[in-house]
């Protein structure tokens, strides 16, 4: 009868307790955000992003290296036997290098390409955290709703302990009946301990991502 109670006590418990009604997305957005901020791989794709920019503007830079230009100065004084009056002063012109032009359209569109791919690469990384950082919030909400079930079969369990005790030593309980209430209480210390451990792997694993403890979320 005693295990039957304690039991269906926990599933009581269980179909009362709901961790829906903990969770607030303005602070799971908040955690997003610390995410994206704090966590070192997203800053990795930052820096991709930021290298590819500059390698696009590299390349617009140099596009001007397939046009060379040039001057000459030529005394009035000096003499000339095409057209003295033309050649006197300063002469300006370019020349435009075809191949290296034709080269430089492609390499641009590349950069181009380089430049997006690494923006949808770092994209598609914050939808996956995104996803992990609810993923392992969701799972932390989960244990420490499973230690508070836990702590609290853990105390209705002591309440039956105390009676049964009660009534074992004026001769109106089983010892079986009261040795398994101590079992009940020791295999409940060990349940608590593992739920403890659980909640505070649960923590860790999404402070991991978040960069900050929770304690200094607001």
């Amino acid at each position: 009868m005693l295990v039957l109670f304690l039991c269906a006590h926990l599933t009581q418990t269980k179909a009362q307790e709901s961790i829906i009604q903990d969770v607030s997305p303005e602070y799971v957005a908040k955690l997003i955000s610390l995410a994206r901020e704090n966590y070192p791989k997203v800053k990795a794709f930052d820096r991709r992003v930021e290298k590819a920019a500059y390698m696009l503007k590299k390349d617009r830079m140099t596009w001007f290296e397939a046009f060379n230009f040039f001057y000459l100065y030529s005394p009035n004084n000096s003499t000339t036997l095409v057209n003295p009056n033309l050649l006197n002063g300063y002469q300006i012109g370019f020349s435009l290098n075809l191949g290296t032009m034709l080269q430089k359209k492609p390499q641009i569109n590349m950069s181009k390409k380089d430049l997006e791919v690494a923006k949808l690469e770092k994209a598609e990384y914050e939808l996956l955290l995104a996803t992990e950082v609810k993923s392992r919030y969701y799972t932390f909400l989960q244990q420490q709703q499973l230690l508070k079930m836990r702590r609290q079969v853990m105390l209705d369990a002591e309440a039956v302990l105390k009676q049964t005790k009660y009534r074992f030593e004026k001769g109106e309980e089983t010892f079986e009946n009261y040795n398994r209430s101590l079992m009940l209480i020791a295999e409940n210390r060990q349940k608590i301990t593992e739920a403890e451990a659980a909640l505070l792997t649960a923590k860790s694993r999404l402070e991991e991502l978040i960069g900050v403890t929770l304690e200094s979320v607001n």
